[in-house]
């Protein structure tokens, strides 16, 4: 028979691992979903393919690239890209492990998430039940479900922020300043956006005159920035990854350049409640910490400081959207910092809830508390319903993405074929692959800085790399494509959950190749699970 202290003990831990066993459940949940729907992991969005694709040839071949025509500057998380390459080389080729990584970095966040809060409120149980509501609003469900580093990032950037809070004694110096060290490092390694929190943590420490630590930090996140970018820049690639580029304000310049700045700001944080709710009661916490802590001593003004300074950069020179998963990590910042403060409000809540008045007094005071949380919790309504797209989503890839991979590797192993959307088809297929919007390929980049890309750069591009087919979004490209293409068929899925565009065309580069992309498609079409509409260019659908 347990032992009653032991009991007790257990008793009182529940509530401290209930979130991450809510979490984990959830995330397997989704999973097995996806997997009865598709008979396969299959992840929602193409581009989790990407790392798959890179670390699956650096593991295989030791090219890091997205295709086989070599090494690309297509990741901006190399450190997510090689954690998955070692377990390819590990354990193989399996596409469920980037899942099975997520899931290991969202029991330990979903834990210290929910400690945190338990730190700070009487009951344990109310803040498993508050953590358990914010890990699906943010939306960590969904998050696990796409196979990205975000849950990583998460989790390291929390870290970060949570050994610059805490005061180094003399004793474990060295150790602490390793420590910070490795989260940095690894933290920026991870996503570039690591930089946004790194400028007010460098401001806090400049004001303590901690000078050690701030070199060491800044040193930190800045090397594996220089390490990549010299790699990148000495192999004929840009400094930053094409991601970035693509994704951020680096990717214009001069006056263009401000006026993204200003429209992103505005736009981004303004204009969306989800950040603008949290941003607004960071600063009031934070000023009101500040005024008792102006030597930025205590956790509290530290993360009230981090969040709404990373937040203003991350909305001004970065992107948000897209289930929520660039922004995820400055949302947990935010329920860091805000968490201490919550029981104050609360408790006016509660006071207000049981004052005693008349009966209607009571009916109105009731109505307009509810509507004030209701109101307050509509942001994060969307966050949620994103966990419900989840497994449409991944149906919707395996209806396309997954499906042109599978026809690249049946007919087209081994050729050179343009594409647009080049995550699962490089992963599921050995092709070398040109990407005619510039994420895998350098030359459209180039081309498009120029002022050359178009048509006709296109035409010459793909003649002279000799590519056979071109499996695009015809819709991306308007009067962009070389009039000699021959189209030959399209691929068109019965909705649009999380494709780009719910018809691919296929088409062939040369008169030769025409007949042979014909038959292929033709063969191939019988393989196509239900759902997916067939047509060729001279024949109704089928």
């Amino acid at each position: 028979m347990m032992n009653p202290i032991a009991l007790r003990h257990s008793y009182r831990s529940l509530p401290l691992i209930l979130p991450a066993l809510l979490l984990a459940v959830t995330a397997v949940g989704l999973e097995l979903g996806i997997f009865l729907r598709t008979g396969h992991f299959v992840y929602p969005l193409d581009d989790p393919y990407i790392h798959l694709a890179m670390a699956r040839h650096f593991a295989e071949s030791g090219i890091f690239g997205v295709s086989l025509a070599g090494f690309s500057a297509s990741s901006s998380s190399p450190l997510w890209t090689l954690l998955v390459a070692f377990n390819f080389w590990i354990f193989g080729n399996h596409e469920i492990i980037p899942f099975l990584l997520n899931l290991l970095a969202a029991v330990p966040l979903a834990w210290r998430l929910t400690r945190h809060a338990a730190r700070h409120w009487q009951s344990e149980w109310t803040a498993a039940a508050a953590t358990s509501f914010f890990l699906f609003a943010l939306p960590l469900p969904a998050l696990i479900s796409l196979g990205m580093e975000h849950t990583l990032h998460i989790l390291l950037v929390l870290l970060l922020v949570s050994r610059i809070g805490h005061p180094v004694p003399e004793s474990t110096r060295f150790s602490t300043y390793f420590h910070l060290f490795f989260l940095g490092f690894a933290a920026t390694l991870t996503r570039y956006e690591t930089g946004f929190v790194t400028v007010p943590l460098l401001v806090i420490l400049a004001l303590r005159r901690d000078w050690t630590a701030a070199a060491t930090l800044a040193a930190a996140c800045a090397l594996p920035v220089v390490m990549i970018g010299g790699i990148n820049a000495g192999l004929g690639w840009h400094f930053f990854p094409n991601s970035v580029l693509m994704k951020s304000v680096l990717g214009s310049s001069g006056w263009e350049q401000v006026d993204q700045i200003a429209k992103r700001f505005y736009g981004q944080l303004l204009g969306t409640p989800h950040l603008l709710l949290p941003f607004a009661f960071s600063l009031g916490a934070g000023l009101y910490t500040l005024r008792g802590d102006p030597d930025f001593s205590s956790p509290e003004t530290i993360r009230n400081f981090v969040f709404p300074v990373a937040l203003m950069l991350h909305c001004s020179l970065a992107l948000i959207g897209w289930f929520y998963r660039y922004e995820a990590y400055l949302l947990a910042l935010g329920w860091m910092a805000l968490v201490p403060f919550i029981p104050t409000p609360a408790g006016w809540y509660r006071e207000i809830w049981t004052t005693a008045a008349p009966r209607f007094n009571r009916f109105v005071i009731h109505a307009a508390l509810v509507g004030m949380l209701l109101l307050g919790l509509t942001p994060f309504w969307d966050h949620l319903q994103s966990i419900r797209r989840i497994v449409p989503g991944a149906e919707n890839i395996y209806h396309q993405q997954y499906q042109m991979g599978l026809f690249l590797r049946a007919c087209y192993n081994g050729a050179t074929v343009a594409a647009n959307d080049i995550g699962a088809i490089n992963y599921l297929a050995d092709i070398e692959c040109l990407d005619l919007m510039g994420l895998g390929s350098r030359e459209p980049g180039w081309a498009n800085a120029q002022g050359r890309w178009g048509a006709a750069f296109i035409e010459s591009w793909c003649r002279q790399r000799n590519a056979r087919i071109a499996v695009i979004y015809e819709s991306w490209f308007r009067r962009n494509l070389p009039e000699s293409w021959i189209k030959i068929g399209e691929w068109t899925v019965n909705q649009q959950e999380t494709v780009a565009d719910t018809t691919v065309a296929f088409f062939a580069l040369s008169p030769d190749e025409a007949p042979r992309l014909r038959a292929h498609l033709e063969e191939f079409s019988s393989q196509l699970p239900p759902g997916i509409q067939v047509r060729f260019i001279d024949s109704s659908p089928q």
